[in-house]
């Protein structure tokens, strides 16, 4: 029956496939914005790595598909139907935890994460800034993500058309000493 069911669903046309897997991807969403509750906030930089990773996921999940021809004569082809179903639900109930937690460091509300969801009114989501940029309640996040890595810096360029200089400080934040800990490089 379950082998059946997977025949019907790889013998559909591609539109229609793209729109199972995004309708499945929405019930997850819609299920994580109804059931997880909380009140984290998520920068702008840590959503967009977070979003990025879960389509990476997706992405990379579709691999399995390689040994389709294996599965239909091993007779297990629904398992990969079954592991489709589940990475677009599962990438729709992490969408949605992360895009509550985007939306109430937004707009102080969870209300506009569905807007995750939507192409093109994500970006609304993802580029509307911070409402408080000192928060209680914000995840932290590794500096990578929030750029607290890096710096571009004038400082210490010895020409007259300016220079501008980049690099990782580990050491003399000040700048009182500029050979401390500074990796530099002319840009």
């Amino acid at each position: 029956m379950l082998e059946g069911i997977a025949f019907w669903y790889v013998n559909q046309s591609e539109t229609t496939l793209q729109l199972v897997g995004y309708g499945v991807t929405i019930l997850g969403t819609l299920l994580a914005l109804s059931t997880h509750k909380g009140n984290y906030e998520l920068q702008r930089a840590p959503y967009f790595a977070y979003t990025a990773i879960i389509f990476f996921a997706v992405a990379a999940s579709q691999v399995i598909w390689i040994a389709s021809l294996a599965a239909i004569t091993g007779g297990y082809l629904w398992l990969f139907m079954l592991m489709d179903v589940f990475v677009g639900f599962a990438a729709g109930y992490g969408l949605g935890i992360i895009a509550v937690g985007r939306s109430r460091d937004a707009y102080g509300h969870e209300g506009m994460a569905i807007l995750a969801v939507i192409p093109i009114a994500n970006l609304w989501l993802l580029l509307t800034p911070s409402r408080n940029e000192l928060s209680a309640n914000r995840i932290q996040t590794i500096p990578l993500l929030t750029g607290g890595l890096g710096r571009v810096d004038k400082r210490g360029s010895h020409t007259s058309r300016g220079v501008i200089q980049a690099g990782i400080c580990d050491g003399d934040q000040l700048g009182t000493r500029p050979d401390v800990g500074r990796g530099v490089g002319v840009l």
